[in-house]
């Protein structure tokens, strides 16, 4: 308990538990002690043919209603409104003692608003303490539930969605295909120095050209991703009327980057990396954002469109 004590609000909850575990506590001991009297004064609560049942379904929810919102507004430290709901609180559970039990003893009253207090109590702090939990472990909680979902992932296949924010954030940039683009060349070259080895059945260098293969068909497969976006997302009806090669354009970098991952040919990812220049060139245009050619600083050190900033 003493972990929670972190500030002077929790001091008041640890007062408030001390109170709900006497309460609770004597109750106990009464019926410990006294089993005959306890039981036979809290019959008419309970039992229907006393009458109307006071201690009934309704009111337990009632009273779990009041501890829950009691329970919200100690764990946000909304002080003010706590002491309204506890004032709330005694306000019906007196109101119900008087209209109900008007006619009975005063231990009855007593036993009443002791058993009130006591749900009211009880389901607060279970509110409190697992609303606290659960704050305290977000992150454990969150890959818990991630587990889970990837455990029924494996039976159920869930359909798996894959987009751009589409808040919209405006945030959209071609170089990332440019960069793309660039790899693939820069792989086929690779390869093509690896093949020039004569001891070409060396395993190292077979790993060599098949980490390249793998990295080349990701790379092809992301500049597809990231036009597919940016055409898709981005321009609408005013650009495309602007500049209506862009269809044909994407289309023709969609083809060649199929290509790439078919062959090792040099000509067809210069290619692509042209295409996506030109597609490149047309969405900084659509911003009003000058552009410039330049040689990539790295290889295989070809030109690129980027901006001028």
């Amino acid at each position: 308990m003493t972990r929670i004590i972190n500030n002077k609000y929790d001091y008041q909850v640890l007062h408030m538990l001390k109170l709900s575990s006497y309460i609770f506590y004597s109750i106990i001991l009464s019926i410990i002690i006294y089993p005959n009297s306890a039981l036979s004064h809290l019959a008419p609560l309970v039992e229907p043919e006393y009458g109307q049942q006071i201690i009934s379904l309704s009111l337990i929810i009632i009273l779990s209603g009041f501890g829950f919102c009691a329970g919200i507004c100690m764990l946000y430290m909304l002080k003010k409104s706590a002491y309204l709901v506890n004032l709330l609180l005694l306000s019906f559970i007196l109101f119900e003692s008087y209209h109900h039990l008007r006619n009975e003893s005063l231990l009855l009253h007593i036993e009443f608003i002791t058993l009130s207090l006591l749900f009211f109590l009880l389901t607060w702090q279970f509110v409190y303490f697992l609303s606290r939990l659960i704050l305290n472990n977000r992150l454990i909680l969150s890959k818990f539930l991630y587990v889970i979902l990837e455990k029924l992932d494996i039976f159920f296949a869930f359909t798996k969605v894959k987009a751009h924010c589409d808040i919209p954030c405006k945030i959209y940039d071609p170089h990332i295909a440019i960069v793309s683009a660039l790899t693939i060349v820069r792989l086929i070259d690779i390869i093509e120095e690896t093949k020039k080895n004569n001891n070409i059945d060396d395993l190292n260098l077979q790993n060599t050209i098949i980490r390249c293969v793998e990295r080349k068909e990701f790379e092809s497969e992301k500049v597809k991703a990231e036009i597919r976006v940016i055409w898709g997302d981005y321009f609408k009806d005013v650009q495309l009327q602007a500049y209506p090669d862009t269809h044909n354009i994407v289309h023709c970098i969609m083809m060649l980057s199929s290509k790439t991952k078919q062959t090792i040919d040099r000509k067809v990812a210069l290619e692509l990396v042209d295409e996506i220049n030109k597609f490149a060139s047309i969405f900084w245009s659509t911003k009003d954002v000058e552009t410039e050619k330049v040689i990539s600083p790295y290889p295989p050190s070809i030109e690129i469109i980027r901006p001028k900033l």
